[in-house]
C-alpha cells in the first residue's frame, strides 16, 4: 500500500499542475509498470513508475520498519511526424508539430511540480495509508542527459509506420522514506 500511495499522490499532483489537451487525463498520464506508455497513448505520455523499494538506514529495525520508495517519471513524445533532420531541435528543444510543449519543457514541468510540492505529495501519500509514516519526501536525483530514441516496440505497435517512433526522457527521484512502528505497521 505504501508504494501505491506514493505513486497515486504523485499522479494526483501532476494532474493538478499540468495542462493536457483533453480529459480523461489517463490518455496522457498514469501509473505504469515501467516508463513505457500504453498502446492507446497519444502524441505525448507521462508514465509514473516505481524504481526501488528497499531497506532504510535506521539502525533500530527492532523498533519498527524503515523503508525507502523510489520512483521515476518518463515523458514520451511520438515524433513520427517530425523530419529526422529536425528531430532533436523540434521534439526536445521546441514545441512544434502539434504538441503544446517540447519534451524538455514537459519534463521540466514534471520536475518543478514534484519538487515544489514534495511535502504536499508526502502528506497525500500518508493520507492514503491507514497509518502515517512517510517522514522524508521524494527529491530529484537525476535525469537522462539526452532523449532516448524509441521504436514501435516502445509504443506496443505491431506496425512499422513512421508514426510509431519517438523520444523519451526519464526523471529519477531519490526515495521517499517511510517509518512505521511495529504496533502500527500495515
Amino acid at each position: 500500500m505504501s508504494l501505491y500511495a506514493l505513486l497515486t499522490a504523485v499522479r494526483a499532483q501532476l494532474n493538478t499542475d499540468l495542462v493536457f489537451p483533453s480529459t480523461p487525463t489517463t490518455k496522457y498520464l498514469d501509473i505504469q509498470l515501467n516508463g513505457q506508455p500504453p498502446a492507446n497513448a497519444g502524441q505525448e505520455y507521462i508514465s509514473i513508475h516505481s524504481t526501488s523499494w528497499s531497506f532504510g538506514n535506521s539502525r533500530d529495525q527492532h523498533m519498527g520498519l524503515d523503508e525507502l520508495f523510489g520512483l521515476a517519471v518518463t515523458v514520451t513524445h511520438r515524433t513520427g511526424q517530425i523530419p529526422d533532420d529536425k528531430l532533436l531541435p523540434g521534439a526536445f528543444l521546441g514545441a512544434q508539430h502539434g504538441l503544446a510543449y517540447s519534451l524538455e519543457q514537459r519534463a521540466r514541468q514534471v520536475l518543478v511540480s514534484i519538487h515544489k510540492n514534495r511535502y504536499t505529495i508526502q502528506q497525500a501519500a500518508n493520507a492514503l495509508t491507514t497509518t502515517e509514516g512517510f517522514i522524508e519526501p521524494l527529491l530529484f536525483a537525476d535525469a537522462d542527459p539526452t532523449p532516448t530514441p524509441r521504436g514501435p516496440d516502445w509504443f506496443l505497435s505491431q506496425s512499422e509506420t513512421h508514426y510509431d517512433y519517438g523520444l523519451s526522457l526519464e526523471l529519477r527521484f531519490r526515495p521517499a522514506r517511510r517509518m512505521q512502528q511495529h504496533s502500527t505497521m500495515e
